[in-house]
């Protein structure tokens, strides 16, 4: 006989105390933990925000901003990156890695943000995700970080906080569930710092191994938390965090 499936939350079953609780606690942790990037500046553009995006993958965040700068100086706009050859690009991209691959990217956006949007990338989700490169994560940073618009920006690392918080298992946590439950979350106003908090959550607290608990804004709400506590004490109250499925 088949075991009963766990009912896991949806947008519906949130609870309204839940999210404001996780969205103050994140917010505050992120005004006094936000990791600082050139891509982050307020004054930032679209077009800045997606060629971080692209730098980013694969790569760490530290090498992308050494880069950042000098790329976006020697390309300023998606007109200077089509007009550009592959191999130049590809030249610049060397100290992050994967350069031809993300020259072949960044030039196939360029093309076609320049002969179909004239320039400047488009401000609705459905839009962006026509755009080659830009998959549902980055779309929604380009409209949250850089064009004022409320969106929930979900990664492989935010998928693994919200995955802990509120699931048995990231198994029972599709990325469609996830992506609602993040949509319902973040916050209609300050939905740019609350993105950035969870992106810094990810990196320095819910880490994929050795997840740091301990200092953890969202461990009152936390799923993940309560289950290795429980197998902690019986453990003999060490404290130290069990592996549990989300980790496997």
């Amino acid at each position: 006989m088949p075991s009963p499936t766990r009912r896991v939350p949806s947008l519906r079953r949130l609870e309204q105390s839940t999210v404001k609780a996780v969205r103050t606690r994140l917010l505050r942790w992120g005004r006094a933990n936000q990791r600082r990037y050139p891509w982050r500046d307020q004054q930032a553009t679209p077009y800045e925000v997606a060629i971080a995006e692209v730098l980013l993958r694969r790569t760490t965040a530290t090498a992308a901003a050494r880069l950042f700068p000098a790329f976006v100086s020697e390309f300023p706009d998606w007109a200077a990156l089509d007009k550009a050859s592959e191999k130049r690009i590809a030249k610049r991209l060397q100290p992050v890695g994967l350069s031809r691959q993300r020259a072949r990217d960044l030039r196939r956006l360029a093309h076609m943000v320049v002969r179909d949007y004239g320039g400047t990338l488009p401000t609705a989700l459905p839009e962006l995700l026509k755009l080659p490169g830009l998959g549902p994560y980055s779309a929604r940073a380009v409209l949250s970080f850089a064009q004022g618009r409320r969106a929930a920006a979900v990664d492989s690392n935010v998928s693994r906080v919200l995955g802990r918080l509120f699931w048995p298992s990231l198994k029972q946590a599709p990325p469609t569930k996830l992506q609602a439950t993040a949509d319902s979350l973040v916050a209609p106003r300050s939905h740019r710092s609350f993105n950035f908090a969870l992106l810094d959550l990810s990196a320095s607290v819910c880490r994929y191994d050795r997840p740091r608990c301990e200092k953890c804004p969202l461990r009152g709400n936390c799923r993940y938390f309560q289950q290795t506590s429980r197998k902690a004490a019986a453990n003999g109250g060490t404290g130290r965090r069990v592996p549990l499925c989300h980790d496997a």
